[in-house]
C-alpha cells in the first residue's frame, strides 16, 4: 500500500467523508462550485509565482487532468498574474467536463426513483434465480461444517423456498457458524 495514492480534500487533509472535506461531483452547479471555491489555499498575492507541488487545488486538477492541461495550468501557477480563485474556476470546470455523463445519469434517476425501483426488483430476480441454480447444482456436494462455505451460506438464507429439511439442516449449521464469529 506504499504506492497508494492520497487524495486531498478541501482542507489539504486526506480527503474523508468523517472529516467532511469531499467533493460531491453530483452536487447541483452552483453548489459544487461553491464547494470548490472554499477549497483552503494560501495568502500568496496574485501577481506572485504559486507552488503547484503545495496546492491542494492543482493536486486535485492532476487527477482529472490530461497531461497537456496539467502542464499548461503548472505554467500559469509558475509564471504569476494568477489567482487561486482562477484555478479553483479551472477544477471546477473540469469537474464538470469530467463528470458530465455521470451527473446526467445521476439527475435522471435522481428524477426518476421508479425506474431505480424497476432496475433493483430486475436485479433481484436475476439474483433470486442464480441463487436457486447454485443450492440446486451444490445441495448434495456440499458439507455444512466445511466453513469455506460462505456463498452457500447466503443462498441457503436468501431462498427460502427452497429450504427442505436438508437445507435447514445446513441452515441451522450456518447459523452455529455465524453466531460462533
Amino acid at each position: 500500500q506504499k504506492d497508494a495514492q492520497i487524495i486531498p480534500g478541501t482542507d489539504g487533509q486526506k480527503m474523508s467523508k468523517s472529516k467532511n472535506n469531499t467533493i460531491n461531483v453530483f452536487l447541483p452547479e452552483k453548489k459544487l462550485r461553491k464547494q470548490i471555491m472554499g477549497i483552503q489555499t494560501d495568502s500568496t498575492p496574485l501577481e506572485d509565482p504559486k507552488d503547484p507541488d503545495t496546492c491542494t487545488v492543482f493536486a486535485l486538477y492532476s487527477l482529472l487532468g490530461t497531461e497537456q492541461q496539467i502542464s499548461d495550468l503548472r505554467t500559469l501557477y509558475c509564471a504569476g498574474g494568477m489567482g487561486y480563485g482562477h484555478a479553483k474556476q479551472a477544477l471546477f470546470e473540469l469537474i464538470l467536463d469530467s463528470f458530465v455523463e455521470a451527473r446526467t445519469k445521476f439527475d435522471y434517476y435522481q428524477n426518476n426513483p421508479a425506474e431505480v425501483a424497476i432496475a433493483l426488483t430486475k436485479g433481484a430476480e436475476k439474483a433470486k434465480v442464480m441463487i436457486k441454480n447454485l443450492i440446486d447444482n451444490f445441495e448434495d456436494h456440499i458439507d455444512p461444517n466445511d466453513p469455506t462455505n460462505n456463498c452457500l451460506d447466503v443462498a441457503i438464507i436468501t431462498a427460502t423456498e427452497k429450504r427442505t429439511q436438508k437445507t435447514i439442516d445446513k441452515l441451522k449449521t450456518v447459523a452455529g457458524r455465524a453466531l460462533s464469529k
